[in-house]
C-alpha cells in the first residue's frame, strides 16, 4: 500500500465531495454522520467493490482534523463520499489546514458542545456497541471488506 499525504488544495484539485443527499449536511462539503441512515448508506458503499474507494473518513486526532481514504472507526467524526475514487493501492491522508478557510458549517460542527461525543448515556453506548458488532461481522479476519452486490449508479 502506497502512503500518500495531500494538502487540502491537492485534495480539492483531485477529488470532488458529493453533497449529503440524505440530510443536506453541509459540514466539510457533505459530511455523513456516524449513525443511523447516513452510516447505513456509507456501509453500503464500503461493502461494494465498485464504490468502496469513494468513501473517506473525517478523523480527529490530538486536536488535528484529517481526511483519510476508506472507512475507519476509531477517532471518526463523520464520512465523505467523492465523485472520483482513490486508488485501491493508496492510503491517503489529507491534513486539513487552519479552520479560518472553512465554512461556517464546518466551524459550527467542530465547536459544538462535547456532550455530543459523551457515551455515558446507556442508549448511545448500546447503539455504539451494536455498530461495532456490525462492523466486525462485515469485515473478515484479514481486515478486508466482504463484497456485496451494489449498483454504483446509486451513488450518483
Amino acid at each position: 500500500m502506497k502512503e500518500v499525504i495531500l494538502t487540502e488544495d491537492q485534495f480539492d484539485a483531485r477529488f470532488t465531495i458529493k453533497p449529503n443527499h440524505i440530510t443536506g449536511n453541509e459540514a466539510f462539503g457533505g459530511m455523513y454522520e456516524t449513525y443511523g441512515e447516513e452510516l447505513e448508506y456509507i456501509r453500503t458503499l464500503v461493502l461494494s467493490k465498485a464504490t468502496k474507494c469513494h468513501v473517506w473518513t473525517i478523523l480527529e486526532c490530538e486536536g488535528q482534523i484529517y481526511y483519510s481514504s476508506g472507512y475507519h472507526y476509531v477517532n471518526r467524526l463523520g464520512y465523505l463520499v467523492t465523485n472520483e475514487p482513490f486508488g485501491e493501492d493508496e492510503d491517503i491522508t489529507v491534513e486539513l489546514e487552519d479552520l479560518t478557510d472553512h465554512s461556517e458549517e464546518d466551524k459550527k460542527f467542530l465547536n459544538e458542545d462535547d456532550t455530543k461525543f459523551d457515551y455515558t448515556d446507556g442508549e448511545e453506548q448500546k447503539m455504539d456497541d451494536e455498530e461495532i458488532r456490525m462492523d466486525e461481522q462485515e469485515f473478515n479476519t484479514k481486515g478486508e471488506v466482504k463484497e456485496k452486490d451494489f449498483d454504483p449508479e446509486e451513488i450518483k
